[in-house]
């Protein structure tokens, strides 16, 4: 048996025999009784580390690294900065990143992932006015596509 050391702590599910067991504390009541072998993804503080096939390993970090660049995006489309597509909804012009609107919408996609559609060309305001009828709405719909939040209260669910 191969002796492993590591520094970090065991949380969570362990697999023992090939049943996993946790409390409801996210602690191992069984701690000290189990074989390294049968373990193969470890918290190592700022990252884990899972073990592979063979001697690879995979280290990841456990910062969220994709949720900051959509929170730099966010506040790039606060500042107005690096802004490709304008969204019209009766006259209130919304600035947006064509590639983030793609990424969380089938719909915006479609539309400018197809070089037949004209909104994947052109440079002026895009009206959705018959899609989404309300600014309000709007807004909140692009703020949920950056951040993955939404904030709900009467007087926007009523409108």
């Amino acid at each position: 048996m191969q002796n492993i050391t590591f520094k970090g702590t065991l949380k969570g599910i362990v697999m023992l025999d090939g049943h996993s067991q946790q409390d409801s504390n996210g602690f191992d009541e069984l701690e000290g009784l189990l074989s390294m072998s049968d373990l193969s993804e470890f918290d190592m503080g700022k990252y884990t580390m899972k073990l592979l096939a063979g001697s690879d390993r995979l280290y990841k970090l456990k910062n969220d690294r994709s949720s900051k660049i959509l929170e730099t995006m966010a506040n790039y489309r606060k500042e107005k900065r690096f802004c490709d597509v304008v969204l019209c909804v009766k006259g209130e012009r919304h600035l947006a990143h064509k590639i983030i609107l793609a990424s969380a919408s089938s719909y915006f996609a479609s539309m400018f992932g197809q070089p037949a559609h004209i909104e994947a060309r052109t440079t002026e305001d895009i009206d959705l006015t018959k899609l989404v009828p309300c600014p309000i709405a709007m807004n909140i719909i692009l703020d949920f596509m950056y951040t993955s939040e939404v904030q709900l209260n009467d007087k926007t669910v009523c409108n």
